[in-house]
């Protein structure tokens, strides 16, 4: 059996970080949600845009939903791939002038979830290691308040190409 049907069919959380590592998962294999070890917190529709740059800065988006009883709080991310990664929000309220600022966690209370997207909240990555195509996937490690640790790989998306988790207008009713 090749190695990539196997990693989509087991699609275990174990083997994602593994399998980008050494270049065998696909990022339609990295859309899967993940969970902490005590199934708290889910992670769904992850992905970022292409960066053909070695040496530039991108953003990673995604979902996370608290199933848990208590707050959970992300205080940070890791990847191999750039030298810097923050927690940052996109502040547009003084006008028409956009600014980013650093923030220091995202509480996600129970029951609740929260989106990670263009023009709000999302992990920078800054100072690339190497150019991120489109089609590849990105390893990455969220951590939490709590010590718990969530690794996944984050699915490289051309510009323009379909963004998991929105309707296009096509499959609107």
């Amino acid at each position: 059996m090749p190695i990539r049907p196997f990693i989509r069919l087991w699609n275990g959380a174990a083997l994602l970080p593994l399998a980008a590592a050494l270049g065998l998962a696909s990022a339609t294999a990295a859309t899967a949600q993940q969970t902490t070890g005590d199934g708290d917190l889910e992670v769904s529709d992850a992905w970022m845009r292409e960066m053909p740059q070695r040496g530039g800065a991108a953003e990673v988006y995604l979902t996370l939903t608290n199933r848990g009883l208590r707050t959970v709080e992300l205080v940070g991310a890791r990847s191999d791939m750039a030298s810097i990664e923050t927690l940052h929000e996109t502040d547009s309220r003084s006008g028409d002038t956009k600014r980013m600022s650093a923030v220091s966690a995202l509480r996600i209370a129970p029951g609740d979830s929260l989106t990670l997207g263009p023009g709000g909240m999302h992990i920078m990555l800054i100072d690339l290691e190497k150019p991120l195509p489109a089609g590849r996937a990105l390893p990455l490690r969220l951590q939490f308040y709590d010590g718990d640790e969530i690794s996944l790989s984050v699915p490289v998306l051309a510009a323009g190409a379909p963004v998991p988790g929105e309707q296009s207008a096509s499959q609107e009713p």
